[in-house]
């Protein structure tokens, strides 16, 4: 079809044309007219080929949150469970 042809169609119709000679049917009408009027004397475009991929990008490890050092546990006495240089349990004979 002329290109003054091709103006008079409704877009639906070009763009039905393009889908046949397997063009591009995104765009107003104006750039599907062109497409259309213009296949066969314009150099198709060039096809972009993505990148290869070179090494997987790798994601830092989680770290796992820091936490506050426990707290040494208390019997009901209120006194702790282990004195510094003893074990649990030990108790120093009283003095007399």
């Amino acid at each position: 079809m002329k290109k003054a042809e091709l103006e008079r169609e409704p877009i639906t119709h070009l763009i039905m044309l393009c889908n046949d000679h397997g063009l591009d049917p995104t765009g107003d009408k104006e750039t599907l007219i062109a497409r259309l009027s213009g296949k066969g004397k314009t150099k198709p475009e060039p096809e972009v080929e993505p990148p290869e991929p070179s090494e997987p990008e790798t994601e830092p490890a989680e770290t796992e949150p820091e936490t506050e050092p426990a707290e040494p546990e208390t019997d009901p006495a209120g006194e702790t469970a282990a004195e510094p240089g003893g074990e649990v349990g030990e108790t120093d004979p009283p003095e007399e």
